[in-house]
Parts: structure tokens; C-alpha cells; sequence
């Protein structure tokens, strides 16, 4: 089961609606009005509401890292720009998984490519290589 979510702008409709059928807590932040807001304000209001974000787009990964912006947590689906069904096939193999969602956390998904921590950070084109030790890194 996934964590209670904030699904950023980025993530479809159908996305979210096939979340919600089963069973998790969503928030789609284009029903809130939030879809123009900065990705350091969604990530606030997330880490507010004690929930994670899920996103397509690596710079909440650069907020948390680089930046020290406080997260309750980021799932970070890889690639972006794929079709809902690829997106929902991908949540529907997540969602058999066992996955300790403890806060903080971080977890890049379909990241096949990265094999540790540091080819994850040049991907996401981090301005400085310094994970935060509270925060769990998983990929997935």
C-alpha cells in the first residue's frame, strides 16, 4: 500500500483516479488550484499534510537535496512523458510490493539504468553530492 500522496501536476488525471480505485489517499494538486505553484510550495504543502509526492519531474529531488527543503516524502516515477496505461501498469507492480514508506524517503521508480546513489545524483543533475543522512534513499 502507498503512502498518502499529493500527485503533482504532472501526474494524469487517470493516474490519479486509478490510485484512488484503490484505495489510496490523493490529493491531485490540479484539483486543489496548485498546478502553477513552484515545486518548493507543493512540497510544503505535502510535507504539511504529512504526505508524499508523486511526481515525474526530479527537481523535488533536487529541493530535498540540495536545498535541505523538509519532506515527509517524493516517489519519482522515471521516465516521465510515458502514457497514463505504462504509468498505471508501473503504480499496479508498485503497489504488490512490499516497501517500508517511512518518513523521510525518497524513492526514484523504474530506475533500472542507476546503479547507486551517486549516477542517481548526476542524472538529477544535483549541484552538490550531499544526501541528507535522515533521508532514506530506495530505488525501485
Amino acid at each position: 500500500m502507498l503512502p498518502p500522496l499529493v500527485a503533482d501536476a504532472n501526474i494524469a488525471f487517470s493516474v490519479v483516479r486509478f490510485l484512488r480505485s484503490q484505495g489510496i489517499d490523493v490529493v491531485y494538486s490540479r484539483e486543489q488550484g496548485w498546478q502553477h505553484y513552484q515545486d518548493k510550495d507543493i512540497l510544503a504543502n505535502a510535507h504539511s499534510m504529512n504526505r508524499f509526492v508523486l511526481t515525474h519531474d526530479s527537481d523535488f529531488g533536487r529541493l530535498a537535496i540540495d536545498r535541505n527543503q523538509p519532506i515527509t516524502g517524493i516517489i519519482h516515477l522515471r521516465p516521465g512523458a510515458r502514457p497514463s496505461s505504462e504509468v498505471i501498469s508501473d503504480l499496479q507492480e508498485l503497489l504488490e510490493m512490499e516497501v517500508d514508506w517511512t518518513p523521510p524517503l525518497i524513492a526514484v521508480y523504474r530506475c533500472r539504468t542507476f546503479t547507486d546513489s551517486q549516477t542517481l545524483a548526476k542524472e538529477l543533475q544535483l549541484t552538490s553530492f550531499s544526501w541528507q543522512s535522515e533521508i532514506t534513499h530506495i530505488f525501485i
